[in-house]
């Protein structure tokens, strides 16, 4: 069983009908790369640019990507302390309450 980026990414291809082969040449990757990234446990460290590219040719969502396998867009490293305390405010909040301040700063709350 592999990591749980693994597991995802695995479960939304075979959804989708994609073989390994064809989900590789997607994302301009060997069929080996896929593999490995499906089924070892922890994921190998994969590039920002793979996992945008593997979120759009499953259509799941690259944020999910990114957390799962541990990182943050480059755009969002925080720039100063502020940011920094702000992150790490909003990262000790339950789920429940990142939503509703998610929604709230989206205009929808």
């Amino acid at each position: 069983m592999g990591s749980s980026l693994g597991n995802r990414i695995s479960t939304a291809r075979k959804d989708m009908g994609i073989s390994l082969r064809a989900l590789a040449r997607r994302v301009r990757k060997s069929p080996a790369f896929i593999s490995v990234l499906e089924n070892s446990k922890p994921a190998p460290r994969v590039s920002e640019a793979t996992l945008v590219a593997l979120a759009k040719e499953l259509s799941l969502d690259v944020d999910e990507l990114l957390g799962l396998a541990g990182r943050m867009p480059e755009a969002a490293y925080p720039e100063s302390g502020l940011d920094v305390a702000l992150y790490r405010r909003v990262h000790e909040l339950p789920d429940s309450r990142k939503k509703r301040l998610l929604k709230e700063l989206e205009g929808d709350g």
